[in-house]
């Protein structure tokens, strides 16, 4: 039996999406939590006061021109150079960007991290069950 010229044209089996959406998802998230990540090195930078005010000037540059590189190596060796006191809170706001990423994990750590009345971490767990868990009991 001899094939059609057509049946040689096309494709034996359908082209697998799934494995592209997958890279593509992991692509948006990767540039995504570098972002915040670039963000929370900047706000951090900017509320801090260092030792030398050249510091300050050194690391906001090093952080906007090395994107990834700069707010890793600001949290590695630049912290260090900061007055203590000074800067942002990083524990509440790794325990605030957690309740996004991973919901479960944003509770555990606001009850063992944050210094908050007792009354609001039992509000936000109660709330945050409620919203997590609507899409489970909407089916």
């Amino acid at each position: 039996m001899i094939a059609s010229p057509i049946a040689t044209i096309l494709p034996t089996s359908a082209p697998n999406f799934s494995a592209e959406a997958g890279i593509f998802g992991g692509i948006v998230m990767f540039f995504f939590f570098g972002f915040i990540f670039w963000l929370v090195a900047l706000v951090d930078i900017l509320k801090s006061e260092f030792n030398e005010p050249t510091n300050k000037v050194i690391w906001l540059v090093l952080t906007l021109i090395l994107p990834f590189l700069g707010p890793l190596l600001y949290f590695i060796f630049g912290r260090k150079q900061a007055k203590k006191g000074s800067g942002m809170n990083l524990k509440i706001v790794f325990t605030l960007l957690s309740f996004f990423v991973w919901y479960p994990l944003g509770v555990v750590l606001m009850w063992v991290w944050t210094n908050w009345p007792k009354w609001i971490k039992v509000i936000i767990t109660i709330a945050a069950s409620i919203f997590f868990s609507l899409p489970f009991i909407a089916k």
